[in-house]
């Protein structure tokens, strides 16, 4: 019986042995737990790339072959891309293609290089052309139209203007671009001049450029 309290400590302290071990176990079970939470939490955040398609796949479809010009424009669908404010949304550079007519010019003024993808408050008006594994085809209205690639985390990887009056809303004289997008990513852009010469009397002027969008999404002449 003297062996008796010796026995009972012993009981005692394993069982507290025990207690603590389990108390420990179920800590790191917990914080495995919320950290799994966690790590799931910020998986299903939707990421640029999704948000960018979300607003994609909202533009109504067009269809081929596809006119993108300056006149009678209208955009059905305006998206908001006020959530991609920490991108580069304006003064975009766009690759310029120099032409001139003796009645206006398109493309020549130096200073007139870049573009906007919204307005200033950060509504676009797009048409989606096509979707890549690598980048998305844009037209995008930016005073004047604009075909345009980017990538999907919105980073510019070319652009050309396709819709253009010089001078605009001259009935007498101008000179216009516009151009025909095919659904194989093929263009063709056309300049246009007409010079009134009398009374319901034009003198007209066209040409045409073959071009194309390649797998880089790099716009190219033929």
């Amino acid at each position: 019986m003297k062996n008796a309290p010796v026995k009972y400590l012993i009981i005692y302290f394993c069982g507290l042995l025990l207690l603590c071990s389990c108390k420990q176990t179920k800590e790191k079970i917990t914080n495995e737990i919320i950290l799994a939470d966690s790590t799931k939490i910020e998986a299903i955040q939707p990421t640029d790339s999704i948000l960018l398609l979300k607003h994609l796949d909202s533009l109504p479809r067009i269809n081929f072959p596809f006119l993108s010009d300056f006149y009678n424009r209208s955009f059905p669908t305006v998206i908001d891309l006020s959530t991609f404010k920490n991108h580069k949304l304006f003064n975009l550079p766009f690759t310029r293609i120099p032409r001139g007519t003796d009645v206006g010019s398109i493309d020549e003024d130096v200073k007139d290089t870049t573009f906007n993808l919204t307005d200033n408050n950060y509504k676009a008006e797009w048409n989606l052309i096509a979707k890549t594994p690598k980048f998305v085809v844009l037209e995008v209205h930016s005073d004047y139209a604009f075909l345009v690639t980017l990538t999907y985390d919105l980073k510019l990887v070319e652009a050309i203007r396709t819709g253009y009056a010089d001078p605009a809303g001259n009935v007498h004289w101008h000179t216009d671009r516009h151009a025909i997008i095919n659904k194989d990513l093929t263009i063709i852009l056309q300049h246009y001049s007409e010079v009134q010469v009398a009374d319901h009397n034009y003198d007209k002027q066209t040409t045409e450029e073959k071009w194309f969008i390649d797998k880089e999404g790099h716009i190219k002449q033929k």
